[in-house]
């Protein structure tokens, strides 16, 4: 009864009849094929939509134009395809941000004259295969061409044993070092220096921590401290990599037991939480739980070092706003520092 209530509806004039939907199908297959025209344009596809077409010689859709824009991460990927190998300009940027792991792709940079660049993507791509041994032979022989904060890097996420992995995580911190300390970052792109250091960094401390590494993670951070300083000051405030290195050296604090230290620095006005790892995201929940377990932690270190009853942790979640004032029950609110800004659900 209730498909055919449905069905009779659907025929009716005010659902959508099986002939309204037919025609509506095939406008819109018809438009799909159309080329637009530039006034109705609203949004221009990206040049890796048009580098692909380039490679493959087919449409990828005739309603979608791509523009070919050289950029710096399209530029090494043009010349491949119309020149058959990189440019001295190209090959002077030891930052690349854009890498191709396509079969296609892979087959002209085998053709393509031996350089740092063509053994670091043909590594890239060998590991995405998962063929390591390949990899690291190509890593290796990129850098005996041109060292690299990047290839070595890359060795080091597959090294054997994690202390050959902090070796070169090592290596690969002071590689970075190196180019951001060179003039002009000796022909690589300033903003590409910056966001390679961020992301680096990022990398070697979520991996010390995420691996309880954490007296490596003290060391690291104290050797690099100056050079740390120096890169978050000179990046642009927020995104993934900043908010990771945050909650790592939250954890680090953690694991310390500065429990002061974590709620001071997480109450900071600088502290956005509702922009944190985006609106509700991963980031932005790491955060508001190292809060809520140093305010704890911080609460029992008051207690003696004994564990807080059932009351004490109730009028503990009630200060922070995780109980409701009137009838004491739970509710989805704000569990987290002055600065939350937006209530958020209990954890």
């Amino acid at each position: 009864m209730a498909n055919k209530a449905v069905s009779a509806w659907h025929e009716s004039e005010a659902g959508v009849p099986a002939v309204a939907e037919i025609s509506m199908n095939a406008f819109f297959e018809s438009m799909s094929s159309s080329a637009p025209e530039a006034k109705n344009v609203m949004q221009q596809a990206g040049p890796f939509g048009a580098l692909h077409e380039l490679l493959t010689k087919e449409v990828i859709a005739s309603g979608m134009p791509f523009k070919m824009n050289i950029t710096l991460e399209t530029q090494p990927w043009f010349e491949l395809f119309s020149y058959g190998k990189f440019s001295p300009e190209v090959l002077r940027n030891l930052a690349p941000s854009s890498f191709m792991i396509d079969a296609r792709w892979v087959a002209l940079l085998e053709k393509s004259p031996p350089s740092w660049l063509r053994s670091l993507h043909l590594g890239v791509a060998a590991l995405e295969q998962g063929n390591a041994n390949r990899s690291r032979a190509l890593f290796k022989l990129s850098n005996a061409m041109q060292p690299t904060a990047v290839a070595t890097r890359n060795l080091a996420i597959i090294a054997p044993t994690p202390a050959e992995a902090l070796l070169l995580y090592n290596e690969s911190f002071g590689r970075w070092k190196a180019l951001a300390a060179a003039p002009s970052g000796g022909g690589t792109p300033e903003g590409s220096v910056w966001q390679l250091g961020r992301e680096l960094a990022s990398e070697i401390a979520s991996w010390l921590g995420r691996s309880k590494q954490f007296a490596e993670l003290r060391g690291w951070l104290d050797d690099e401290e100056a050079a740390l300083a120096n890169l978050w000051k000179r990046s642009s405030k927020g995104g993934a990599a900043t908010d990771s290195f945050l909650i790592t050296t939250m954890q680090l604090k953690l694991h310390e037991k500065e429990h002061a230290t974590v709620l001071i620095e997480l109450s900071k006005p600088s502290r956005c939480f509702a922009g944190v790892g985006g609106d509700a995201g991963a980031g932005r929940v790491d955060l508001l739980k190292l809060f809520a377990q140093a305010t704890e932690a911080a609460e029992v270190e008051k207690n003696g070092g004994k564990p807080l009853d059932a009351l004490q942790a109730r009028r503990l979640r009630r200060r922070l706003g995780g109980l409701d004032e009137e009838s004491g029950s739970e509710k989805g609110g704000r569990w987290g520092p002055p600065n939350l800004g937006v209530w958020f659900g209990s954890f």
